[in-house]
């Protein structure tokens, strides 16, 4: 099992991927973080490898790939789906998640410490979707909406139609990106994600 610097390590090299599979990871790492803040509050209990609660139920050890996609991330997307990682990257989320449930108030605390671990991580990658979607109150700007809407659908982003004289126009098809909102304030040396109260299942 790797230790917790490692294991930071470890998601600071994989914030640098690019492309997609950088969106998805960081889409990932944003919805366990919302994840682990509401393990810790007690809005969603831990047992036996499935998170529950507030009409959510995510089997851990077969849908660990889908959290972004399906329930806290910035991107609800099925493109988006993150479909490899290290194994040192889900277990120290494993890990986390049953250390911050273990006790209400304690877990909160434990929750805030590895906050602003990640924070101090993820603020490395310049520009980068997570810190995005912490400055918009858990969406994507219009801008990286954009961004990521051509990055998943690449064949929507432009089409050439042919005018009657020799000029082209260029058509641009346009889909809004489904997104979660989180609302953040800032408090202590990092900044608080706040959720507000949604059925995770509706999406």
């Amino acid at each position: 099992m790797a230790s917790e610097e490692a294991w930071y390590d470890v998601i600071r090299q994989e914030a640098k991927r690019p492309g997609v599979d950088g969106l998805a990871f960081q889409n990932h790492l944003y919805a366990c973080f919302i994840l682990m803040e509401d393990i810790a509050q007690g809005l969603l209990e831990l047992k036996e490898g499935v998170v529950s609660g507030n009409g959510l139920s995510l089997n851990l050890e077969t849908q660990f790939g889908q959290i972004g996609v399906r329930y806290y991330g910035f991107v609800m997307d099925g493109r988006a789906v993150l479909r490899s990682w290290p194994a040192e990257y889900k277990e120290g989320w494993l890990r986390v998640w049953a250390s911050v449930g273990k006790a209400s108030v304690a877990g909160v605390g434990v929750a805030d410490a590895i906050e602003d671990a990640i924070l101090a991580v993820i603020q490395e990658e310049p520009d980068s979707w997570f810190m995005n979607a912490m400055e918009h109150q858990g969406s994507l700007s219009a801008d990286r909406v954009e961004q990521a809407l051509y990055l998943l659908h690449p064949d929507w982003e432009t089409k050439k139609v042919e005018k009657p004289a020799t000029a082209t126009v260029t058509v641009e098809k346009k889909r809004r990106l489904a997104v979660t909102r989180r609302h953040h304030s800032k408090a202590g040396k990092g900044t608080r994600l706040r959720r507000k109260n949604t059925n995770p299942t509706a999406h």
